[in-house]
């Protein structure tokens, strides 16, 4: 079910009417003119590599998601911006409202994918997970298992994915449509981050939003992992801009005196369906291994075996993982859940867990 403009207004009202948060700009709706929608890039991360199974994998995937309705030029209703199409999702008797961006490349974000609903579910099920810890979320497309993570008391919650402003914006504007799980701008950042480059942007986006949370403050859970990186280095992070300045000045000022700084590192990682696009796989695991903590972190993840046939290549994540990183990985269940593109289909969600091998 899609919301028009005048219906966002409304949901904008009500997620700040009891006066107690009041939304940042930074998140609130824009009327755009309409994206077009295209299957020509994308990728959530990685080299820019012309090989040819790459090519047959983008081709065949693109193939698949197109086939099941994905993408559709003449379908005002789902990929025109100005319709400012939201998707409601009710998780645990909550309801998160979930602003859509357009389709880019072969990143498919346009979509609340079905892992993401079950990983959503499975917070619900494990707040402690999350309840006071940092999470990041890699890939995030709508970001539902962060806003889930919020509303359970996650202490910093980074949503990331692939850096293109329209996704950017969309992830924004979500955050501001659930601001009441979000609490206030020293919880929650938006960052784009592609996989396996530098995470340097990430860590000091979040933890200067921490620190502009207030100092002595519940949100101020670390410090800057890298205080001579200028606030350019935050074009694609969302939060409060002159607070995010003010934590970035702190913590340079911090290493002028000589304090040490630590590096800002996560407690969860959060993966919903980041494994279909193979050639990715080393790209992410890096970036997983360098932004969560190097002992107690963790990673959750769901996926689906989208691609006939290769289901192998799906797996070999976790081998990789565990052998150039030291992760261990358990699986916690696998669950029939309602197809992405296709509400009367049903396809079934891996829900594994890794953590640090013990040392």
């Amino acid at each position: 079910m899609t919301q028009t403009l005048g219906e966002r207004s409304v949901g904008f009202m009500a997620a700040s009417r009891d006066g107690t948060s009041q939304i940042p700009h930074e998140f609130l709706p824009q009327v755009k003119r309409r994206e077009s929608c295209a299957l020509d890039g994308g990728g959530g991360g990685g080299d820019d590599d012309d090989d040819d199974d790459d090519s047959i994998e983008d081709s065949h995937i693109g193939n698949l998601f197109r086939n099941e309705g994905s993408c559709n030029d003449n379908d005002d209703d789902d990929y025109n911006d100005e319709d400012g199409h939201l998707e409601p999702v009710e998780i645990a008797g909550r309801t998160y409202r979930l602003r859509l961006p357009p389709d880019v490349g072969t990143l498919f974000a346009h979509r609340v994918w079905s892992g993401s609903r079950l990983l959503a579910l499975y917070l619900t099920e494990n707040p402690c997970l999350v309840r006071d810890k940092r999470t990041v979320e890699f890939g995030s497309g709508t970001a539902l298992p962060s806003l889930v993570a919020l509303s359970l008391g996650s202490s910093m919650s980074a949503i990331t994915d692939y850096p293109d402003e329209r996704i950017m914006r969309a992830l924004r504007e979500t955050v501001g449509y659930n601001w009441d799980a979000c609490g206030d701008v020293g919880r929650v950042v938006v960052v784009g981050h592609e996989w396996g480059m530098r995470c340097d942007d990430v860590m000091d986006a979040a933890s200067a939003a921490a620190r502009a949370g207030g100092a002595g403050g519940k949100n101020v859970v670390g410090p800057l992992s890298s205080p001579s990186l200028s606030s350019s280095s935050l074009t694609t992070t969302t939060t409060t801009t002159s607070k995010v300045d003010a934590g970035l000045a702190e913590a340079r000022e911090d290493s002028t005196r000589g304090i040490a700084v630590e590096p800002y590192y996560f407690d969860v990682a959060i993966l919903s369906e980041c494994l279909w696009l193979h050639r990715a796989h080393e790209s992410l695991a890096k970036s997983v291994n360098d932004l969560i903590h190097p002992e107690r972190g963790l990673v959750i993840l769901t996926y689906a075996h989208h691609i006939p046939g290769k289901e192998k290549e799906d797996d070999a994540f976790f081998a990789l993982c565990s052998e150039r990183y030291g992760f261990v990985t358990e699986h916690i269940r696998t669950e029939s859940m309602s197809y992405m593109w296709d509400d009367s289909k049903s396809i079934d969600v891996n829900l594994k867990v890794m953590r640090r091998r013990p040392r």
